[in-house]
């Protein structure tokens, strides 16, 4: 069990939940939140960008042939394992009078300080809303049955610790598979992508199989 080391990390938990207190938001007009969740460089940031934001701001980069990444003008969006997200941030839909909440990754590599702070204000929105959804972002090659399922089970744990009793919360949990590759097959000795339906479908059948095998309470 990690523990604080004082007095150094204690002196800095006070001061990100004191940070934390005065940059967190919580608009009277929205009392329904979507939490967007997931392990660190998941796609969380982009994908509340992309549902709640002007688009037109995010540009593509291509980092090798046929790979791109995507980038905002703020450098909000992170890709390895320190999220540069720490305390909710907040996002209206004014269309759906929805706010979503951009939180921090799980299995951040700050340390125990923003860890209790994330977690911290993470209950902290849960606590202030009138009804509450889940979108989990994690990795496209975390869902494949041929590579490490390490990445899947280490967010169903945190999920699990999360949300108490997932029946509570039936039709009220998504998930989307984020940096899916364009895989293709030949045929005839031409390169034919493969249909997003087949994708779909075979993410759908990992997450049923995976996700029960796990967590026997998962649906």
């Amino acid at each position: 069990m990690n523990l604080l080391r004082a007095p150094d990390e204690i002196a800095e938990t006070f001061r990100l939940l004191a940070e934390g207190e005065k940059n967190i938001t919580f608009p009277d007009s929205f009392k329904n939140y979507i939490l967007l969740v997931g392990n660190t460089g998941g796609g969380k940031t982009t994908l509340a960008f992309v549902l709640a934001t002007d688009n037109s701001r995010l540009t593509s980069k291509e980092v090798e042939a046929g790979k791109y990444v995507i980038e905002d003008p703020d450098g909000k969006i992170s890709g390895g394992t320190e999220s540069k997200t720490l305390f909710p941030e907040f996002l209206p839909d004014k269309d759906a009078m929805v706010g979503y909440y951009d939180c921090a990754g799980f299995e951040d590599t700050r340390g125990m300080p923003s860890d209790i702070a994330a977690n911290f204000f993470l209950k902290q929105v849960i606590d202030h809303a009138a009804s509450l959804k889940f979108l989990i972002s994690i990795n496209y090659a975390s869902l494949q049955a041929s590579v490490d399922r390490t990445d899947f089970t280490n967010l169903l744990q945190y999920m699990s610790t999360l949300v108490k009793d997932f029946k509570n919360f039936n039709n009220s949990v998504g998930i989307v598979a984020t940096k899916v590759d364009n895989p293709v097959f030949w045929e005839g000795g031409i390169p034919t992508l493969v249909p997003d339906a087949t994708i779909i479908a075979d993410i759908g059948a990992f997450i049923d199989r995976e996700g029960k095998f796990r967590m026997p309470h998962f649906k």
